[in-house]
């Protein structure tokens, strides 16, 4: 195995066994569905609000105004858990002590 396949098994194991990316994942998967069970809910009822909002697709029904709904609320909410994420894993290198390493790669002569 090459060195970047061993990096990433090492950073896959780190954030298998880390809480924060199992809190991450749970928050994204729940805030997402309750989150579109409301905004269809509210759409549905006729709260003049929502329905501007979800204006270009307010008028579908059925998946295609899930899959909308869900579109808009998962690229939101994965652009705040990947910051996180990211976030996180510069962190943990900060904590442990292994910033450095990250910036000494090696270069050929040639």
């Amino acid at each position: 195995m090459n060195s970047l396949g061993i990096a990433i098994a090492t950073e896959t194991r780190k954030a298998a066994a880390s809480l924060v990316f199992r809190m991450i994942s749970l928050l994204l998967v729940i805030g997402t569905a309750a989150l579109t069970v409301s905004m269809v809910l509210a759409l549905r009822s006729g709260n003049e609000q929502i329905i501007a909002r979800l204006a270009p697709f307010g008028r579908h029904e059925g998946w295609p105004l899930l899959t909308n709904v869900v579109t808009q609320i998962a690229a939101a909410g994965g652009l705040i858990a990947f910051a996180v994420a990211l976030s996180w894993i510069v962190g943990r290198e900060f904590a442990d002590g292994t910033i450095a390493a990250l910036f000494a790669q090696p270069i050929s002569r040639g």
